[in-house]
């Protein structure tokens, strides 16, 4: 009996420590300006057959978002190919994602290219046309030579848009030297007023939890890698910016870690990394996101651009990866 009081108190205490954390996450979104989500999708770019955007499927695709959990968008981001299309088409991109998901979930649009000048002129579209926040990777070719040079090209990109939320888009291949964010933050505070966080790609969890703690975590950390969800909860980080057939499952995770299920959110959490595993084995490129999200919704989104793989799965191998995810999506 006493052992079942305690266990109770236990759980009793976690709960309120994570109902707290949750409420402290939000209260610091809203202090930045805006709540931009917790479940937040990166939805692919639909294409048509031709190769050009397919507008007319953006809501559908939002339909699905919310039917599986979403609760906001990061787009032009890696799985949108944001560096795949031109201005024009980055622009009209965000137009149509921010015009289907107004009223609906906000809108993160990334802006990162190769230079500054495009970066902020793309940065001054997305608050123009009422985008919720926006965020930014480095410039991937003429990289940052050092923390101090990255901070200045990100406060010259931030002030572009001085009155949405700023996130920083944290990707390991993207700066000339090892990258730390912490210290990256630390300096950065003092100079962009803007600067809400991180979507924090890394898979090592403890540079998730050093990013989170810098500056008496006043920042809020997006983590963009499935394999840290569940562990990211257990340390108050709540945040997910995650590929567009995974929302029921992170959902599913979420849910049962607030009610205590730690079995239950640990088998779903495997469910999370048995997909990962599948589309490696299957070449783990975006057009087979791209595909994996159209046999979840019934989507037609079409294939990638060159320079990355635009080919279809063949149909045998199309009708396997079917079978390998029949019991997981």
């Amino acid at each position: 009996m006493q052992g079942g009081f305690k266990t109770s108190c236990r759980l009793g205490l976690s709960k309120i420590l994570k109902d707290s954390s949750t409420r402290f996450k939000q209260f610091r979104q809203i202090c930045h300006g805006v709540h931009v989500g917790d479940l937040i999708a990166a939805p692919v770019t639909p294409f048509r057959t031709d190769g050009e955007i397919n507008f007319d499927v953006f809501d559908s695709c939002l339909s699905f978002l919310e039917k599986w959990h979403f609760n906001g968008l990061f787009v032009n981001g890696t799985l949108s190919e944001g560096m795949n299309q031109s201005q024009k088409e980055r622009k009209q991109s965000a137009e149509k994602w921010i015009e289907v998901a107004r009223g609906r979930m906000p809108v993160i649009v990334h802006v990162g290219t190769g230079n500054l000048k495009d970066s902020r002129y793309l940065a001054e579209h997305a608050q123009e046309i009422g985008a919720t926040a926006f965020a930014a990777l480095p410039p991937t070719y003429h990289k940052p030579a050092s923390v101090e040079i990255l901070v200045d090209y990100m406060t010259q990109l931030a002030t572009a848009a001085p009155k949405l939320p700023f996130y920083f888009y944290e990707y390991n291949v993207t700066t000339g030297v090892y990258l730390n964010i912490p210290e990256f933050l630390r300096l950065a505070d003092k100079c962009i007023p803007n600067l809400a966080g991180v979507k924090h790609t890394s898979p090592e969890l403890p540079a998730l939890v050093n990013c989170a703690r810098a500056c008496n975590g006043k920042f809020n950390i997006l983590t963009g890698t499935l394999e840290q969800y569940l562990p990211s909860l257990s340390l108050g980080i709540e945040g997910v910016i995650t590929a567009p057939y995974l929302g029921k499952i992170f959902y599913n995770i979420r849910q049962a870690f607030r009610s205590g299920d730690m079995e239950k959110a640990q088998k779903y959490q495997t469910q999370a990394l048995l997909i990962d595993n599948i589309t490696k084995k299957y070449g783990g490129c975006i057009s087979l996101a791209k595909q994996i999200f159209a046999i979840a919704s019934s989507i037609d989104v079409g294939n990638a651009r060159l320079p990355l793989n635009n080919k279809s799965l063949p149909p045998d191998r199309l009708e396997n990866l079917k079978e390998e995810l029949r019991d997981l999506l």
